[in-house]
């Protein structure tokens, strides 16, 4: 018997449950497009306008979505990151490096639930197989650690929510989650010039990312404020053997008081070569590099020892996976959120707060 002998909202609720037992959960559940909406008003004897007001639930419940042209894509069935479900991180082929780190604590992130991480390179693969297989794999939510507009693309055909951390670039419609570039590097520019330093030379690249300028554009801020500005000839954007050229601008007569070095290469290559030149830091030369926390921990403090570390900006990269994990959570809640930039916050540490960070 056709179900439209009723009307209004029970007619609307149980079109769609029907929906969602024989479309969403049953045999046919494979499938990526529902039947059409005449198709279905056909089927289950009822008018197109009660279908469409059904499918709009279900839209809202974040089972199915809405294509121009294709109809109405069922959409993968987690809800929330929980025990035996699945994330799936996506980076750069080979990346190493910070890539590494924010797997890692991905996967810590993850296991505090009882849930997996899928850690993924997939430069030699198409998109289109990348999204197939994270759907086959029931992952519910996608972390990139690269800029790829075909990888985001096919991933949000796929109805997978999606969040780039930590990429230099800003060019995909996508929440964003990065360092706070512009804070960090304003900290470390206030904390040189506090000391009374105006020789002060900016060791890094400038506008080659967004990122970079950010920075720039941050140390730039607190020099306002003081009233100075970064002088144009101790701007030094190194090529090539970074420590070489650190031990040529360290070498110059008119040589800086003090560094901002903001990317951990970059510090490490200023000390070094303020080491081969003899110049004792906090006497001759102040430095103030950047790195996340784990990394401070486990290679600046190694190299340097705690009492000689360089102060440093540091963040975590086990807050920018929690926070990666909340915004993907909040996304398979509400689709229709718009893009964010989300910046996890930095702070200033000195050698000695370093000292008592390890220890407790």
């Amino acid at each position: 018997m056709p179900v439209e002998q009723e009307s209004g909202a029970a007619l609307t609720a149980e079109v769609a449950g029907i929906i969602r037992k024989k479309h969403l959960a049953g045999a046919d559940a494979a499938v990526k497009f529902l039947p059409s909406e005449r198709d279905l008003a056909k089927k289950l004897g009822v008018s197109r306008t009660t279908v469409r007001h059904a499918l709009g639930l279900l839209e809202t419940e974040g089972l199915i979505r809405a294509e121009h042209g294709r109809g109405y894509r069922r959409l993968p069935k987690s809800s929330a990151l929980a025990a035996g479900s699945r994330i799936a991180i996506l980076r750069p082929l080979g990346s190493g490096g910070i890539s590494d780190q924010l797997a890692a604590s991905l996967q810590r992130v993850a296991l505090g639930q009882g849930a997996q991480v899928l850690s993924l390179g997939p430069a030699e693969l198409s998109a289109r197989s990348v999204s197939d297989s994270l759907v086959e794999a029931k992952v519910w939510g996608v972390v990139l650690t690269l800029d790829d507009p075909e990888m985001h693309r096919a991933i949000q055909e796929a109805g997978l929510p999606c969040v780039a951390v930590d990429c230099a670039s800003r060019a995909l419609d996508i929440d964003y989650v990065n360092q706070d570039n512009f804070g960090g590097a304003a900290q470390a520019a206030e904390h040189l010039l506090s000391k009374g330093h105006r020789r002060i030379a900016w060791f890094g690249p400038v506008a080659e990312t967004p990122q970079s300028l950010e920075r720039f554009a941050g140390a730039g801020s607190a020099f306002t404020r003081h009233g100075a500005e970064l002088p144009r000839g101790l701007i030094v954007p190194p090529a090539g053997d970074r420590e070489a050229a650190a031990r040529e601008m360290l070498s110059r007569p008119d040589r800086p008081t003090a560094v901002l070095a903001m990317w951990l290469g970059e510090v490490q290559a200023v000390c070094r070569a303020a080491r081969s030149l003899k110049l004792v830091p906090g006497r001759d030369l102040d430095v103030v590099g950047w790195s996340n926390e784990e990394v401070y921990r486990e290679q600046i403090v190694r190299e340097f020892g705690a009492a000689g570390a360089p102060p440093m900006v540091v963040w975590s990269t086990d807050e920018m996976a929690r926070v990666a994990v909340a915004r993907l959570e909040w996304r398979l809640r509400d689709r229709e959120l718009r893009p964010l930039r989300i910046s996890i916050p930095t702070r200033l540490v000195l050698p000695a707060e370093g000292i008592k960070e390890e220890r407790a």
